[in-house]
């Protein structure tokens, strides 16, 4: 019978991925997998599938299998004193590592009791995807703040790299300056919303920061400017990302000008008007976002519009009614 393209949602090609790293971090240590013991992992692997078993957690249940098979303690495959490097660096799964590394966003963990925490954290180099796992024991960490990640364990999701922080691993708060890199990421899914912070907003000439009536937080009264902007919610299918997009992206997605959302607001005399427009116009749609990670928000850049397959516009949908 000819193997599936996908298994339990996991393409093939991953798992296959999977299972020769996991081989070869055992045979590097003298442990011998021979042919038979390489095919019931690939079993395993395929029955733990169709349980919708996360690929972050194929990896442990990879190790566990051929670890209890084999008689070895999971103990020997972790690397004391994992050596220290830059985000920039990480690029292959089952690397064993220490880093500093700035939090720049945590999100839920969606009802996954397995999980702590998780977020993104980056150096000046770079910035990366990490999961504390429950049962590690770790203590929790906070946004905007430095830590050191010792002994992590990077593996690949969904086509990208990520850290994981396990029993084997410690975290410990670090009184460092940790500038995040701010080199252009991409982000791909749909506007699930549109924050009433968005629209036609008012501005200080002085410091740009947003006024109410008219009243700079800093500056106090001012002559304020006309702004236009949206602040959103974007869902890749796997996490959720609070993006922001200026004037200049807002005019290309959406085709409303800061010109075109002026003329709007005094036509109806309602201030909300280019907002409700730009929801019509922008939520539900697929986009591809390129921009920076900064502490709180996705900063665009530059966007396009684009027509999703079908099977993520599927994905994504049964995500979000499963959440509501």
């Amino acid at each position: 019978m000819p193997r599936k393209a996908q298994l339990g949602g996991i393409d093939v090609d991953s798992i296959d991925e999977l299972l020769e790293s996991t081989i070869h971090r055992f045979e590097s240590r003298g442990y011998e997998v021979d042919e038979k013991l390489r095919e019931d992992l690939r079993a395993h692997l395929e029955y733990s599938t169709e349980f919708s078993v996360p690929f972050s957690e194929l990896s442990k249940i990879a190790e566990n299998f051929l670890a209890r098979k084999l008689g070895v303690d999971r103990s020997e495959l972790v690397q004391k004193d994992a050596p220290l490097v830059k985000i920039g660096e990480l690029a292959d799964p089952d690397e064993w590592v220490s880093v500093k590394v700035k939090v720049a966003r945590l999100w839920g963990d969606k009802g996954n009791d397995a999980i702590s925490q998780a977020g993104i954290a980056g150096d000046e180099t770079g910035t990366i995807k990490f999961v504390i796992w429950s049962s590690s024991g770790a203590p929790k960490v906070e946004e905007g703040k430095c830590y050191l990640f010792k002994n992590v364990v990077t593996d690949f999701y969904k086509g990208r790299i990520q850290i994981n922080i396990t029993k084997s691993s410690s975290i410990e708060e670090i009184d460092e300056k940790i500038e995040l890199k701010q080199a252009d990421q991409e982000l791909r899914g749909v506007l699930v919303s549109v924050s009433k912070n968005s629209g036609l907003i008012k501005r200080c000439p002085e410091c740009l920061k947003t006024t109410a009536k008219g009243i700079c937080p800093t500056h106090g009264k001012v002559e304020i400017i006309r702004d236009l902007r949206v602040i959103g919610v974007l869902d890749d299918g796997e996490d959720t990302h609070t993006v922001v997009m200026d004037k200049n992206v807002v005019a290309k997605l959406s085709g409303i000008t800061l010109d075109d959302a002026i003329k709007m607001a005094k036509e109806t005399l309602d201030s909300t008007t280019p907002l409700k427009e730009l929801k019509k116009r922008m939520i539900g749609r697929y986009y591809s976002l390129k921009g920076y990670m900064g502490t709180r928000y996705f900063v665009v850049k530059d966007g396009d519009s684009l027509v999703p397959e079908l099977s993520r516009i599927k994905n994504i949908l049964e995500m979000l009614s499963q959440a509501h």
